[in-house]
């Protein structure tokens, strides 16, 4: 009964005694309390053992509420949650009493009451501090430079690592500087001055890069400005287009698209500015081609006409030049490769074909005169072709001379006989002798000798 005696005064004194300074210190981290005196009553085993059960475990959640306290102290609570945090100390400081008595069940509860209300908080911060970071955004928004520090200044009590909350509270304390700047930019976009107003912007964000506004206003701004000069190249080019200066309007259109790719109106514009272009390209190259005609250059006529036609112009007139040059050009090079080498006429097959291209040639109306003087020249060389000329052959009475295409000689001295203007060949054999091969030209219009003699013993 004595040892009863005794537990029961230590129990009143820690009441009375201690507890009290344990709850006036809010923000004291409690330690765990001693453990209880063991009663004087004999308990059984299994009731010894419940009981450091639930010991135990008040002393896991009374832990864990520690740590929670701690966490909450961390954010500053007594600034934004003092009475709930009171109310948590006050939890916690019954549950203290609870231990001491050794009513560890009822500690445990009111440990675990304290220990919800503690991380309710945890969850309520959070909360509270994103919803400080939007209220101090709007606050740099309204330009309330001092309602801006102190929300950020309480989310960064929360959350002292929160850069947001620290870039926040950097730019409003740079709101003397950009204030101004934005107010400014205001007035000039109502005065239309975009220029103006872009610049004012633009140092705004040089300071405060996050400003919403000033982005915001920035981007009407630019795209004013854009769209200015935009209207700017526009009228430039359309006046060049109704002038008749279409390699100028088409740059305008071109730098129109640069400033706005998506401008159906700058497409449309810069199509009919490369249509007109083309459109002159192809009457020049008709008219030179014309000219090349004139001039009965028909090989550089069918170029002409072919470059037209390679753009994709669908033009009757360079398709019909085109056939009209082409048939021309041919008929005045084999015209001239006739006139190049007249003795190819001694061939019957050549001065065939040099007759058809006569016949060609005279069926043509009104012929130029370069034609003229082709059909004349044709006709000439025709006529001679078939008049024969004399021809001197000298030879040795030993040779055996042989004319190819005309007949064998024999041997003779001297021989005479006529031939058409041509090329020739004479082959001479004597036994005991080197072979001899004379080729000659039959000029028209001039007579010509011819030694075949073979000289050179084998």
């Amino acid at each position: 009964m004595v040892v009863v005696g005794v537990v029961l005064l230590v129990l009143v004194a820690v009441v009375f005694l201690v507890l009290p300074d344990m709850v006036a210190n809010k923000q004291a981290v409690l330690p765990l309390p001693a453990e209880p005196a063991e009663p004087a009553v004999e308990v059984s085993a299994a009731s010894q053992e419940q009981l450091a059960a639930a010991r135990r475990e008040a002393q896991d959640v009374l832990a864990k509420l520690r740590e929670a306290r701690q966490a909450l102290e961390e954010k500053q609570v007594h600034l934004w949650a003092e009475e709930d945090a009171d109310a948590i100390g006050e939890l916690a400081a019954k549950g203290d009493v609870f231990y001491g008595q050794g009513a560890f069940d009822q500690a445990l509860e009111t440990y675990g009451a304290a220990l919800e209300k503690a991380e309710g908080l945890q969850v309520r911060s959070t909360i509270l501090r994103d919803e400080k970071l939007a209220e101090g955004n709007q606050a740099i928004a309204d330009g309330d430079q001092a309602g801006a520090e102190t929300v950020f200044r309480l989310a960064l009590a929360i959350d002292a690592a929160n850069t947001e909350a620290s870039a926040g509270l950097a730019r409003a304390q740079l709101l003397p500087k950009t204030l101004p700047l934005l107010q400014q930019a205001r007035r000039q976009i109502l005065e239309k001055n975009w220029p103006q107003a872009k610049d004012s912007l633009e140092q705004l964000l040089a300071l405060d890069k996050e400003h919403g506004e000033a982005q915001q206003l920035l981007q009407q701004a630019s795209s004013e400005i854009r769209t200015a000069q935009f209207n700017g190249v526009m009228g430039e080019g359309l006046a060049a287009l109704q002038k008749g200066n279409h390699a100028d309007a088409l740059s305008r259109f071109e730098q129109a698209l640069k400033i706005n790719p998506g401008s159906a109106d700058a497409r449309a514009s810069l199509n009919q500015a490369r249509l007109a272009i083309q459109a002159r390209t192809v009457a020049r190259t008709l008219a030179a081609a014309v000219d090349q005609e004139s001039a009965e250059r028909w090989a550089e006529a069918a170029a002409s006409y072919q470059q037209v036609l390679d753009k994709g112009e669908g033009v009757v007139d360079a398709r019909v030049g085109l056939l009209r040059s082409q048939a021309r050009a041919q008929l005045a090079q084999g015209i001239d490769v006739m006139l190049a080498d007249p003795l190819r006429l001694a061939s019957d097959d050549v001065f065939a074909k040099a007759s058809q291209l006569l016949r060609d040639a005279e069926q043509i109306s009104a012929p130029g005169p370069v034609l003229q003087k082709q059909i004349a020249s044709l006709k000439d060389a025709l006529g001679k072709a078939r008049q024969p000329v004399t021809v001197q052959l000298q030879s040795d009475n030993k040779t055996q001379v042989t004319l190819l295409r005309v007949g064998e000689m024999g041997a003779f001295a001297s021989h005479t006989l006529e031939l058409r203007p041509g090329r020739y060949t004479a082959l001479g054999i004597r036994p005991g002798y080197r072979d001899v091969r004379i080729t000659f030209e039959v000029v028209a219009g001039d007579s010509a000798s011819v030694e075949i003699v073979c000289k050179e013993p084998v």
